[in-house]
């Protein structure tokens, strides 16, 4: 006996059907059942039922209709027109200090315009007030600066 792991005999390869016998069956004898398949089945999985929790026992009527969200609030143009303005004034070399307290309010008042729509609105009215105060601040200093020169030239 020896101890190859091939039959003694093989399959005719110019015969009508080369397949017709598994040569790793023992005694070289055509199998009767389908051969392995290459994947192990799986049975069609069902999909999980739920039962919905019920609001009244059964037989009391529809159970309440499923809450859906709210529609979006649109964006107002005022927090969108201050991040601008404000975007703008901070990027400025001369008004820096302008615009960062009034970019950072209307951005936090974008962020909360779909959720908080009324503090959205109160981060964008204290956004233009920030905004108009540090504005007249700098035309102030700018003002005063431009004399102060004035005055010592003269």
């Amino acid at each position: 006996m020896s101890n190859t792991p091939y039959p003694d005999e093989r399959p005719d390869p110019y015969s009508a059907d080369p397949y017709s016998s598994d040569p790793y069956v023992p005694g070289n004898q055509p199998e009767t059942s389908q051969p392995p398949l290459p994947y192990p089945q799986q049975q069609p999985q069902q999909p999980p039922t739920t039962q919905l929790p019920m609001a009244a026992p059964p037989g009391a009527g529809a159970p309440p209709p499923y809450p859906y969200a709210a529609p979006a609030r649109p964006v107002p143009a005022s927090p969108i027109v201050l991040v601008i303005l404000s975007a703008l004034a901070t990027m400025s070399v001369y008004c820096c200090i302008i615009g960062i307290p009034s970019l950072t309010l209307g951005i936090i008042a974008l962020t909360k315009n779909s959720s908080e729509p009324d503090e959205a609105d109160r981060m964008t009215r204290y956004g233009w007030i920030c905004f108009a105060a540090t504005t007249a601040v700098h035309i102030l200093g700018v003002i005063a600066l431009v004399v102060a020169i004035a005055l010592s030239e003269a």
